[in-house]
């Protein structure tokens, strides 16, 4: 079994991860449209490239998405972290 303070080590990192992630969240999200956009240029018999509105749009989605999942790792990482401290 794993000691307190290496399961706490981990916990630590995950919410730092998680804070990043946060963070950057929206630059992460440009990139992330910008590599659909290189795809769909290599392979023209995909779907048409979006029109600059759903792109803002889809911006926007991946944005709040990253967001959300940084704060679920935050809570997963400070539960943990009390459940480890409060089992003495």
């Amino acid at each position: 079994m794993a000691s307190k303070a290496f399961v706490a080590f981990i916990c630590a990192n995950l919410a730092m991860l998680a804070v990043a992630l946060f963070c950057h969240a929206e630059r992460l999200s440009s990139s992330y449209i910008a590599w659909g956009q290189r795809i769909r240029g290599r392979r023209p018999n995909m779907k048409p490239p979006p029109t600059a509105a759903v792109l803002k749009m889809n911006t926007k989605i991946m944005t709040w998405l990253f967001r959300f999942m940084s704060g679920v790792l935050i809570l997963i990482s400070i539960i943990t972290l009390v459940q480890i401290f409060s089992l003495d």
